[in-house]
């Protein structure tokens, strides 16, 4: 979801124009003045996106205030303003109605995860892992072609966003892939971009080599990696008797539970993987 809305906030907000970049010059950081493209309508609607996005993740703001910095304008500040702070206020009051007490999660979030750094509790990862792990498992055989993508085109806003965003997310000790997937429509929009300067040639090898082997990676991770866990609970399922219980000694969240057992007559428990929280 969190992706989604960060796709929505990325298709309208105001990017520069390609059209305003000189079609002869080879310079990755422009001398010139970029136009950027100005519409009420889609402004207000990036910030929608973007304000739904942070309320998800509240990490997000920092891919949007990257964005802020190098795009920044009388009207996107105005409109961020106004759109921001109208966001948080209904979350706010919603969720203290339905509550019935003050909430606002966002603060919790943050609370749990930056003050408290209660997510270390499932796993701290090195410095480098998005370099080294993150991007690599994010675009799988289109992370070469979203690189040069990225190196070879003439506004460096786009860059400095990704690079922003990584550099950001890897002071936070514990990180996983889905915490930078946000990322992945901007940078395979840049997959595209390298991919379309190619030859036709090229074209011919590249493009159903990448899905040829995607499909093989995609038919692994789904029907053969980790597949245990899933074809245990069909034999559950059909094996267990009626009234009987389960245990599972197993790590968190290895086990897809009643989704996939649907035996509610079973007393079925599991280890905890709660955080201390007290």
């Amino acid at each position: 979801m969190e992706t989604t809305l960060t796709a929505g906030a990325f298709l309208y907000w105001p990017w520069p124009s390609l059209s305003a970049l000189p079609s002869n010059t080879s310079s990755l950081y422009p001398p010139y003045p970029v136009r950027f493209i100005s519409n009420t309508s889609r402004l207000s609607l990036s910030l929608l996106f973007a304000s739904l996005a942070v309320l998800l993740r509240p990490t997000s703001i920092i891919t949007f205030l990257l964005l802020l910095t190098q795009s920044l304008s009388p009207s996107l500040l105005l409109h961020a303003l106004i759109i921001g702070p109208t966001t948080l206020l209904a979350v706010l009051v919603l969720d203290t109605l339905y509550f019935h007490r003050p909430t606002f999660p966002p603060l919790n979030f943050l609370k749990f995860n930056l003050l408290d750094e209660l997510s270390v509790f499932y796993g701290a990862m090195p410095w480098h892992y998005y370099l080294t792990q993150g991007l690599p498992i994010l675009l799988t055989t289109y992370l070469p072609s979203a690189l040069h993508g990225l190196w070879t085109h003439k506004v460096p806003l786009y860059g400095s966003v990704v690079a922003g965003v990584v550099a950001l997310f890897s002071l936070i000790k514990h990180k996983e892939v889905r915490f930078i997937s946000p990322l992945s429509p901007l940078l395979l929009v840049f997959a595209g971009y390298s991919i379309s300067r190619l030859s036709r040639r090229m074209k011919r090898i590249v493009l159903p080599g990448a899905v040829l082997f995607n499909l093989a990676l995609a038919y692994y991770f789904t029907r053969v990696h980790g597949a245990g866990v899933i074809s245990v609970m069909h034999f559950l399922r059909e094996d267990t008797p009626r009234n009987g219980s389960l245990g599972f000694l197993m790590p968190c969240y290895s086990t897809p539970w009643q989704v996939y057992l649907q035996r509610p007559d079973i007393d079925v428990w599991k280890l905890s993987c709660d955080p201390p929280l007290t």
